[in-house]
C-alpha cells in the first residue's frame, strides 16, 4: 500500500513537471469563503470543515516547482559580537544528519553583505537588465551593467554558503486526489513537500485560524527586508516595558533604558518569542507598529494570500481581524527561508546577547520547540520553527524540516492544547509522511 501511495507520488510529480513545462494555468487556493468558526473543540460547522477537507483536489496558482534546497543542524551562537553572530549567514546547509551539529563561523564583513543580500542582488538584477535593454543607446549604460555585474559578484563571494530553500517561490502548493487526511492533535494542519510543491496532507489547511505568535515570522522576515545596519542599537523605552506588562506578552525581559543592538532583537523576537523585541523593531524601522503592520499586509499581498492572511499587529495578539491559514503560514515560512538573516536567526538553538549598558553579561535565548523536537523521532532533522499560543488559536507551530532522503517539508499546525503536543505532532506528521 506504501508503495503504492509513492508510486503515486513520483507519476504527481512528473505530471506537475510537464504542467510547468507547457505553462497550463491552475486554480488559485486563495478563497475567504472556506473560513471555519473557531470554538474549543474545533470548527464550528461541520459541513464546512467537510467542505474544506473535500478540496484535496483542487490546484494553487504556481509558476515552477520548487528546486531542491540543502539544509542545516543545530546551531549554538553566542553574541559577544553583534556582526559575528550571523556567521556568513547561511542558512540550512548540507545534508539534514551530517550538519545536524553543525555551528556558525564566518566574518563581520561576510555578515553585512548577506544581511543586504537580497536588496542588493534585486538592485543589481534590475540594473543589469536596464543596461541589457539600452546597450545600444550610450556608453554610460554598459558602464553600469559592469557594475551590476561586479556588484553581483561581490555578493555571491560574500555569502558563497547561502541557501535559499527556495529558488522559484510559486504563490501556493498544488493539491491532488492523493494528499492525504491526517490523524493528527490539531485542529488545522498541513504538510507540504517544498520540493514538489505538494500538499501531501492537511487538516482544515485553508480555514480560517488565529495564528498567534507565529506571526512573527512575518515580523521579522519584513524587518530583514528593511534593516540595513545589525549593529545600530535601540532603546527599550519604558512604554514598551508598560505594554508587554499589560498584555501579559511574551518577552524577553529587556530592562527601561536597555541599548540593544538589531541583531539581539531579532534573535529576541522569534527565540523567545518577545514582544518587547518586536515593538522596538517595528518602531525603528517604520515610525510605528501600525505602519509596520501596513508593510506585513503588504508583503502578504507580495505573496499572493492577502484574501486569506490579514495582520493588525506585529507580535500575534488575538484580534478578530487577525488571522490566516494554514497553508498562509506555510507560503510565509517559505518566504522567510529564502531571506539568509531570517534563516539563521530561525535555525538557531540558543543565543546570548550582548552586554550593554543595563547588563554585565547578556540575556541567553532558546528555541524551546526545535530543542523539544530534537528528542523526538522524525526521520530526519527539524532546521528551523517558530511557535505561538493565544488563547483562541490554543498551541500552533510552523517549522521546516529535511528529511534522511534528502527532501524538505514545512508543517504547520494549529489549535492545539499543549506546547509538547505541538511538538508531538510535528514529529508524527513528518515521520509517517515526509520520506
Amino acid at each position: 500500500m506504501r508503495h503504492h501511495f509513492y508510486r503515486n507520488r513520483i507519476v504527481a510529480g512528473l505530471l506537475i513537471a510537464a504542467l510547468s513545462a507547457t505553462s497550463l494555468s491552475t486554480t488559485a487556493l486563495a478563497d475567504s469563503s472556506t473560513f471555519v468558526e473557531i470554538t474549543d473543540e474545533g470548527p464550528l460547522a461541520a459541513s464546512a470543515a467537510a467542505g474544506v477537507q473535500n478540496r484535496g483536489a483542487e490546484t494553487a496558482t504556481t509558476t515552477e516547482t520548487a528546486a531542491s534546497v540543502s539544509s542545516a543542524g543545530a546551531q549554538v551562537v553566542q553574541g559577544t559580537d553583534a556582526m559575528s553572530t550571523l556567521t556568513g549567514l547561511t542558512g540550512p546547509t548540507g545534508t539534514a544528519v551530517d550538519t545536524a551539529n553543525q555551528t556558525t563561523s564566518t566574518t563581520a564583513d561576510s555578515a553585512a553583505l548577506a544581511a543586504a543580500a537580497n536588496q542588493a542582488a534585486a538592485s543589481a538584477q534590475q540594473s543589469s537588465t536596464a543596461a541589457t535593454n539600452q546597450t545600444a543607446q550610450s556608453s554610460a549604460t554598459a558602464q553600469a551593467a559592469a557594475s551590476a555585474q561586479q556588484s553581483t559578484q561581490t555578493i555571491a563571494a560574500a555569502t558563497q554558503q547561502t541557501t535559499n530553500y527556495f529558488q522559484q517561490p510559486s504563490k501556493g502548493f498544488l493539491r491532488t486526489a492523493m494528499t492525504l487526511k491526517p490523524e493528527v492533535n490539531a485542529n488545522f494542519a498541513i504538510l507540504v513537500d517544498a520540493d514538489a510543491g505538494l500538499v501531501i496532507a492537511e487538516k482544515n489547511g485553508n480555514a480560517k485560524m488565529y495564528p498567534a505568535s507565529m506571526t512573527k515570522v512575518m515580523t521579522l522576515l519584513v524587518a530583514c527586508e528593511h534593516i540595513t545596519d545589525l549593529s545600530e542599537k535601540l532603546e527599550i523605552t519604558q512604554d514598551i516595558v508598560d505594554y508587554v506588562k499589560k498584555e501579559g506578552a511574551s518577552n524577553c525581559g529587556f530592562k527601561a533604558g536597555e541599548q540593544v543592538t538589531m541583531l539581539d532583537l531579532l534573535y529576541g523576537l522569534i527565540l523567545p518569542s518577545g514582544a518587547d523585541a518586536a515593538l522596538a523593531l517595528v518602531r525603528r524601522i517604520a515610525g510605528s507598529e501600525e505602519q509596520f503592520v501596513a508593510l506585513m499586509n503588504q508583503k502578504a499581498q507580495q505573496l499572493g494570500i492577502s484574501a486569506t492572511t490579514h495582520f493588525t499587529n506585529c507580535t500575534g495578539l488575538y484580534n478578530d481581524n487577525h488571522y490566516s491559514t494554514a497553508e498562509d503560514m506555510a507560503i510565509i515560512m517559505r518566504a522567510a527561508a529564502q531571506n539568509s538573516v531570517a534563516a539563521t536567526i530561525l535555525t538557531t538553538r540558543s543565543y546570548t546577547t550582548q552586554a550593554n549598558n543595563k547588563r554585565t553579561t547578556g540575556l541567553s535565548f532558546s528555541n524551546l520547540f526545535l530543542k523539544r523536537i530534537d528528542t523526538q523521532t522524525t526521520g530526519g532533522q527539524v532546521n528551523f520553527a517558530k511557535t505561538g499560543y493565544v488563547a483562541k488559536a490554543g498551541n500552533c507551530a510552523v517549522s521546516y524540516f529535511t528529511a534522511a532522503s534528502g527532501r524538505h517539508y514545512i508543517c504547520v499546525t494549529g489549535k492545539t492544547s499543549g506546547a509538547w503536543n505541538v511538538v508531538s505532532a510535528h514529529a508524527a506528521l513528518y515521520s509517517q509522511y515526509a520520506k
